[in-house]
């Protein structure tokens, strides 16, 4: 019996050579799933009560316009528009710190305090020029008298045109002293409150060494609305004019810095609509614009980047994080597109439940293309007019595999 056994194949084999071979049938991407009605185990039947009760839907296939994209990944970072690397205007010590990291801030909050010898030296010019233009004021009031009285001595026959021209000549100095003085009384002024933001008086409480009052300190300012995202400084840090103390950024507005082969270049133009999704987010999409290509190639991986303006984040993204991108080149195309929920993993391979008949569906192996928002092309496997499941493809699946488990 043993022996029977072994040599049962090898005269099956020999049977088998003799035989001119069959020609193999062809194969194709999705092995031809839509030729011919579909095989009883790979058909799926549910009761009226499942079908009546709206379990299942079902959208009739058409060839749609497809909008054509270059898809790609970026970088997502902070926009350069609406951050502000906010520094310092005078050299001083930090005293105060009043914001931490993480928070909202909005335009023109205070965000620390610091204390600069530039305050008092810029209260002390501005002393000396009020005490200037006083002088200067009361010169040209003396001038101007003295002219007056010249003018009139001349008149008198009393006095010289000699003497009244000196006096003319002496007011008109005044009155160009007064404005000299003006204009160095405005340019103390305008340094102390506009440029660091102090009040040119000094307080009547103030004690020469106390560097405690908000009056005396000189104030750094967010200049828009955003997040504090980096403090650089802490307090009692001294630091010198211009050094950048704390970073604030508007969130709702990022910068995605995408790689674009150089065989996708020509297609993408500035001002081009891009579709943002981040993994991490699935089902978010945030709309995007082109707003530069770069000029330069990297010489490594031959891609140039492309930036894309997303306006409306939301605070959502996070700078620094990854995303996927599709960039609309202007083109479009025919094809199949289905809704992505249609769509199922049955034994490796993406497949559609295909409407059979009355409460019936047939599995179809398809061959996908690419996504365009909630729906996936289809290249091959479906035909314009068949009937396909796009509510409750995942209940259909589960009947197939219970079904496909008992009859193992």
């Amino acid at each position: 019996m043993k022996r029977t056994i072994l040599l049962l194949p090898m005269l099956l084999a020999g049977t088998s050579c003799n035989r001119a071979p069959e020609p193999a049938a062809p194969q194709t991407a999705h092995a031809e799933a839509n030729v011919g009605p579909p095989r009883e185990r790979d058909t799926v039947s549910v009761d009226e009560t499942m079908a009546g009760e709206g379990w299942i839907g079902v959208e009739e296939v058409r060839e749609r316009t497809t909008a054509e994209f270059v898809r790609t990944t970026g970088r997502l970072a902070t926009h350069e528009d609406s951050t502000w690397r906010v520094g310092s205007i005078a050299a001083g010590r930090i005293i105060r710190i009043l914001v931490k990291l993480g928070d909202r801030v909005v335009p023109q909050q205070v965000l620390a305090r610091m204390h600069s010898h530039d305050v008092h030296e810029a209260r002390a010019e501005y002393a000396r020029a009020k005490s200037e233009l006083a002088r200067s004021k009361a010169t040209l009031a003396i001038s101007e008298r003295a002219r007056d009285r010249a003018k009139k001595l001349l008149d008198l026959k009393a006095g010289s045109l000699d003497q009244l021209e000196r006096a003319e000549a002496e007011a008109l100095a005044a009155q160009a002293a007064v404005r000299a003085a003006e204009v160095d009384l405005r340019r103390t002024m305008t340094h102390l409150i506009e440029n660091l933001q102090i009040n040119p008086e000094e307080p009547d409480d103030h004690r020469p060494g106390d560097n405690l009052h908000d009056e005396d300190l000189v104030p750094v300012k967010s200049p828009g609305a955003g997040v504090v995202l980096r403090r650089l400084v802490t307090e009692g840090s001294v630091v010198s004019a211009g050094q950048e103390l704390i970073v604030v950024s508007n969130l709702n507005r990022l910068r995605l810095i995408a790689s674009a082969g150089e065989q996708h270049l020509p297609s993408i133009r500035v001002g081009a609509t891009a579709r943002v999704e981040v993994p991490a987010l699935a089902g978010r999409v945030f709309s995007g614009r082109v707003d530069r290509i770069g000029e330069e190639m990297d010489p490594q991986t031959r891609t140039a980047e492309v930036w894309i303006t997303i306006a409306a984040a939301g605070h959502t993204l996070k700078p620094e994080g990854y995303a996927n991108v599709e960039i609309a080149t202007g083109g479009s195309r025919p094809g199949i597109l289905i809704p992505s929920d249609a769509v199922q993993d049955i034994q490796g391979a993406p497949s559609v439940f295909v409407e059979a008949g009355a409460r019936k569906y047939a599995v179809r192996p398809v061959s996908l293309g690419e996504k365009s928002g909630t729906r996936v092309e289809v290249k091959q496997g479906l035909r314009p007019g068949e009937r396909v499941v796009v509510k409750g493809s995942f209940l259909l699946k589960s009947q197939l595999l219970k079904s496909t488990l008992e009859s193992e």
